[in-house]
């Protein structure tokens, strides 16, 4: 199986960059047999400095991790046992000041596996419609089943000055929420798999995303350039990652960073880009040394069943597989949410 997958970041009105991303190796055919291609982006909170150490601790830890995987280890286990080293990683940097969201989404052959903490979506993109696959762990969902529960008048929940804080993230404590995928959710070639930090639909609402023009790589810097068109004076930190199955084999190379010039402002871009190459070619790779995660520099923003490690991961969320295959997503059932812990509000 061949993937095809593209990245594109903005620091926005940040005086820095908090999120942080990364991708594991398409090149190492006998890993991805087992494990799949992986991608995982964190988004962190805190503080500049403590969110952005907390969000390059967690995709390294994470990627790490999961490279460790064994081909009998399922892959909803290998990403929990890698969210945990995750969460170990950030408590050691940042302790209690500080903390990131996580989502990762794994493609094996035709397979999507994922993992998340915090408000950072995955995405669905399907003939043209656009589904979001995981749920957002944040204090709105509280308040809102609230005012369907008649306790609540919709217009205090939609005030309520704590709203968007985060009621899960790594570095917390305890882990109230994490959702995972523990059956496969069936993709077919022409899906696309978007990864996207608030930044992006905070600034377009994911209903009114661009139409893909291009390969991955274009739509993303399609996506980050749209979000940036808003012109939204506290813009923050933008990042998209896409995954997709592949027709055609193609060799990648993980070129530097480059600045694009638009509208008189630089846009620090990571370019993962696809070359097209004439000749037998039977696999997608990259060419790394090994194993790592491309964590990009690029501004900032701040965050308020079965299981591995029962002490840090005290709720999960299972999602179930649609049937039949080509459906869309089943709806996702109410988790239970507590209050927003101290610390995990957006600063």
């Amino acid at each position: 199986m061949k993937y095809a997958f593209g990245n594109a970041q903005h620091i926005g009105r940040r005086e820095g960059q908090q999120d942080a991303f990364g991708f594991s190796n398409p090149a190492d055919t006998e890993f991805c047999a087992h494990a799949g291609f992986v991608a995982v982006l964190a988004d962190g909170m805190g503080g500049l400095e403590h969110g952005e150490l907390a969000s390059r601790a967690a995709v390294k830890a994470f990627l790490d991790t999961y490279q460790t995987k064994a081909a009998e280890e399922s892959v909803p286990d290998a990403l929990t046992r890698a969210l945990n080293a995750a969460q170990d990683a950030v408590r050691q940097v940042v302790a209690d000041d500080g903390g990131t969201t996580l989502v990762a989404a794994v493609l094996r052959e035709t397979e999507l596996y994922w993992i998340s903490v915090g408000d950072s979506a995955l995405f669905l993109r399907r003939a043209g419609e656009l589904t979001q696959l995981n749920r957002a762990h944040i204090y709105a969902a509280e308040l809102d089943a609230q005012v369907l529960a008649g306790a609540l008048t919709r217009e205090a929940a939609q005030s309520d000055p704590q709203r968007e804080s985060l009621t899960s993230y790594l570095g917390a404590q305890r882990l109230e929420q994490v959702d995972r995928s523990l059956r496969p959710m069936a993709v077919a070639v022409g899906d696309g798999l978007l990864l996207a930090s608030d930044g992006l639909f905070k600034s377009i609402a994911p209903g009114n995303f661009p139409a893909r023009a291009g390969d991955a790589q274009e739509y993303c810097e399609q996506l980050v350039a749209a979000a940036l068109a808003v012109d939204d004076p506290d813009q923050d930190n933008i990042t998209v990652l896409m995954l997709e199955a592949a027709q055609e084999a193609s060799v990648v190379e993980v070129l530097p960073p480059v600045t694009v010039k638009r509208a008189g402002r630089g846009i620090q871009v990571m370019v993962a880009g696809a070359l097209l190459v004439a000749g037998v070619c039977a696999a997608w790779w990259v060419m790394l040394s090994e194993p790592k995660p491309v964590v990009v520099a690029a501004p900032g923003r701040q965050k308020g069943s079965e299981r591995f490690d029962t002490s840090q991961l005290p709720e999960i969320h299972e999602a179930a597989n649609p049937e039949p295959e080509t459906a869309a997503p089943p709806p996702i059932d109410e988790p239970e949410v507590s209050p927003p812990a101290s610390g995990g509000g957006k600063r």
